[in-house]
């Protein structure tokens, strides 16, 4: 196994192959071959990014008011479309004459053709390590870490981004904790001891993270780092949550607390993470009232085995992503991958 990091593609031929590269991860950066590109509205760089991620993919316009705009009204939901739009066209158009959106007065649709975006190609990256043989995974998870420079979209707060970001961070997660078990199984486990501070970075309080380091140091043979880590732990726990560490963490650090010259602990296996489906579902400030019937009727037909999927048409306005969220409330618990 190589241990250097996986071979990227030349910066030339991929700028040739897609001229255009849309960044979601960490923040939103947009270019133009090596000209960066700036939105003068945060509306039409959240509408960037929604088409970025579902690219050739052709959206009626209805259908991006709501996702949107889904509490305004639907003539200045059609207004800030129309601005943004344009904002779009207008920007895009002043480095290229290659077109990146295809608008008509019923659909918006972006083309893939020459662009490439960073979710995808995490996505793409992850999707072929999960089907590798397992000598040649090591090297796809790092060119998956790669891409994943961030939170999606951070600097936004809109309800369709929440269950795409939590997805896409617990498939980075993933990731770290595959790219750990294979450095330390292949003895090297001071590669991985950068895998696991960036776990701990997302999330300092799981403390299973902070043992793997812990062990980490050990087998590196550096006991004073481990009881610094073990003395972080015991810090953090007692200001954020008033609670000393678990029996199993307390164990582990007897191994360099009462003998600092106790030889390092062979490499441990980290156990699968535990699978605990997160709330996907946006949250509501209304109560769900009067229509009972119409939610009782889609859940009974979702549940059915006759049907696929059912479609939910009106007009813009009239609440049809809260009886589509009521609905999916009540029945996620049928679908073992929630809803």
């Amino acid at each position: 196994m190589n241990p250097t990091a996986p071979t990227m593609p030349p910066i030339s031929r991929d700028i040739e192959q897609h001229p255009w590269r849309i960044e979601l991860l960490g923040s939103l950066r947009v270019r133009h071959i090596e000209a960066p590109l700036h939105f003068g509205r945060r509306n039409a760089s959240l509408l960037l990014a929604f088409l970025a991620m579902a690219p050739d993919q052709s959206h009626r316009r209805s259908f991006l008011m709501e996702q949107m705009w889904p509490d305004t009204d639907e003539k200045t939901a059609a207004n800030h479309l129309r601005v943004s739009l344009s904002c779009l066209r207008t920007t895009l158009a002043a480095v290229s004459d290659t077109p990146l959106l295809e608008i008509d007065p019923q659909h918006v649709r972006l083309l893939s053709a020459r662009m490439a975006c960073d979710v995808l190609e995490f996505d793409k990256t992850l999707a072929r390590a999960h089907a590798a043989a397992e000598d040649q995974q090591e090297d796809l998870l790092r060119h998956a870490a790669h891409f994943y420079q961030g939170s999606l979209l951070p600097e936004f707060d809109a309800p369709w981004l929440v269950p795409i970001r939590q997805r896409l961070e617990d498939d980075y997660l993933q990731v770290l904790r595959k790219l750990i078990r294979c450095m330390s199984r292949n003895g090297r486990p001071d590669e991985a001891i950068e895998f696991a501070r960036r776990l701990l970075e997302i999330d300092p309080l799981q403390e299973s993270s902070h043992r793997e380091l812990m062990r980490l140091y050990l087998q590196i043979d550096r006991p004073a780092a481990a009881r610094r880590q073990y003395h972080e732990l015991v810090e953090l726990l007692q200001r954020e949550m008033g609670e000393p560490p678990t029996d199993e963490t307390q164990r582990l650090a007897n191994l360099f607390m009462v003998d600092p010259n106790a030889p390092p602990p062979q490499p441990l296996e980290i156990p699968a993470p535990i699978f605990v489906r997160p709330d996907t579902l946006p949250s509501t400030s209304t109560q769900f009232i009067g229509r009972e019937e119409e939610a009782d009727t889609l859940a009974e037909l979702l549940l059915s085995e006759e049907s696929r999927f059912v479609t939910i048409t009106g007009l813009p306005g009239v609440g049809k992503t809260r009886l589509s969220i009521e609905v999916a409330r009540r029945i996620r618990d049928a679908y073992s991958g929630g809803a």
